[in-house]
């Protein structure tokens, strides 16, 4: 299982430093591919670490890696924690509540009020 998507998405990241750690963990989850369950933990965490680098990645660029990692983890059938609503965007409780065509919202399942909309 590859990551490409992902793979591409971090590349457009112009802090070498950042680039090379998400790569580093796009690697731990191609390595561990055959145990599912322990690869999806780690696209778990990966999805918690990009969007919790608000100061450091332009909404964009969070919002276009986290899509790819989506992606990739839905091609590698990996189950996550996380949840992905089309036209939708979070409400002040951190739920996917509020239509909006525009929106993509990200809401993690496990840790009520963690909710990203872009």
């Amino acid at each position: 299982m590859k990551f490409t998507a992902s793979r591409k998405a971090i590349a457009k990241i112009e802090k070498k430093k950042i680039r090379q750690d998400l790569e580093q963990m796009i690697s731990r989850i191609e390595k561990t591919s055959t145990n599912k369950e322990g690869a999806g933990r780690h696209v778990s965490n990966l999805i918690r670490v990009v969007a919790s680098l608000e100061n450091t990645l332009t909404k964009k660029n969070r919002m276009s890696v986290i899509e790819s990692i989506f992606s990739d983890a839905k091609k590698a059938e990996l189950p996550h924690q996380w949840e992905r609503k089309e036209g939708y965007e979070c409400d002040k409780q951190g739920n996917c509540s509020i239509v909006n065509p525009d929106k993509i919202c990200y809401r993690d399942t496990w840790v009520p009020g963690v909710c990203m909309s872009g």
